[in-house]
């Protein structure tokens, strides 16, 4: 039996030898072509029959070999064609697959999540985890074709408040709820640190009014300094300073509804966001991938378009994580105030005692 190597190497070596038979057949077409055309007027410009009849077979032989050639291309383009056709319905049904993934396991985390449920930090944690996971796979199928060798990393960034109706974004603090397993781990034990929104102006440009912004999509983080200077005319600012030794193509989307389509039991915990937008935090995905051509553009920009439509499914999800989670705060608060106020009232009482006593 023959080893693989041996294959491989067969293998090359048919390639090679089709490739140079079409080079072959390229070059001799036209020229095939001409010394057809020139043999027919020689045909019937000389009077010799037998240099008439030699004229005429290799004319024929033109012609036979030109017929050749266009069969030949013809079966490759039908055969390239079919290769193509069946790359693509290959690639897409994996792609659909992935957002089939996606759904069917956000709906069972939403199903398995109410409000009143009082779920540990660790469970939120792992369920999103396997979120972002879902979607690594996803953004690997999309762009298959243009990684190379490099990974895509998935975070979930969670607002760290208990007042959600806190106008001034300025103020907000985010962290990150979950990232990836796909993630390097120095890149995840920094994501313990808390982040200011004051401090990274791909959520500004999202929050803030004076600009249209929905997402922030960068192809080429390398010049994103620039590009902010020449778009927003401001300075771009990232509070991880090395930012581009963890990414150099970055989308970030926000986790937001209008306050008008908010669930019923969220709007009773904070009825004055009725009329406004709701932000719970972003998805963030990133490589260290830039998609510099015009295609890679293009593969990117396709990847933003998904992107929002997934962060508008994990609203559901975290409008019911939020809710547990500073319903819990709201209590573990109460019940600190509670132990401070049995506390002096014991103070009191022991100091009452004193006084009887003396």
């Amino acid at each position: 039996m023959k080893n693989q190597g041996e294959e491989k190497h067969n293998d090359s070596d048919k390639e090679k030898l089709k490739s140079k038979l079409e080079l072959v057949s390229f070059i001799c077409a036209p020229i095939s072509l001409a010394i057809e055309a020139a043999s027919l007027v020689l045909a019937f410009c000389l009077d010799n029959i037998v240099v008439r009849t030699i004229v005429l077979s290799l004319t024929i032989l033109c012609g036979c070999g030109i017929i050749f050639f266009v069969i030949f291309k013809g079966l490759n383009a039908n055969k390239a064609k079919k290769y193509f056709e069946d790359y693509y319905f290959e690639n897409t049904f994996e792609i659909a697959g992935k957002i089939h993934d996606h759904y069917h396991n956000l709906r069972n985390y939403i199903v398995a999540t109410e409000p009143s449920a009082k779920e540990s930090q660790e469970h939120v944690k792992l369920v999103s985890q396997e979120i972002c996971n879902t979607l690594v796979e996803f953004y690997r199928s999309l762009f298959l074709n243009y990684l190379g060798g490099y990974n895509v990393s998935v975070c979930i960034k969670l607002l760290n408040t208990e007042d959600l109706s806190e106008e001034n974004y300025n103020q907000w603090r985010l962290e990150t709820l979950s990232r990836s397993t796909s993630t390097k781990q120095e890149r995840r034990r920094i994501d313990k640190k808390e982040i200011k929104v004051s401090e990274n102006s791909d959520f500004q440009i999202i929050l803030s009014d004076k600009f249209e912004n929905t997402v922030f999509a960068c192809p080429d983080m390398k010049k994103i300094k620039s590009e902010f200077v020449d778009s927003y005319n401001m300075i771009y600012e990232n509070s991880r300073k090395d930012f581009l030794k963890y990414y150099r193509s970055a989308i970030v989307v926000p986790i937001k509804i209008d306050g008008e389509n908010a669930s019923r039991r969220f709007l009773e915990e904070f009825p004055s966001l009725s009329d406004k937008k709701i932000v719970l935090g972003f998805l963030c995905i990133d490589s260290l991938k830039p998609f510099i051509s015009e295609r890679e553009e293009k593969i990117f920009n396709i990847g933003v378009e998904f992107a929002t439509g997934f962060a508008d499914s994990l609203y559901v999800y975290l409008e019911k994580v939020m809710i547990s989670r500073i319903e819990q705060l709201v209590t573990e608060r109460n019940n600190e105030q509670t132990a401070e106020q049995t506390s002096e009232q014991l103070c009191e009482l022991n100091a009452k005692q004193i006084q009887i006593q003396c």
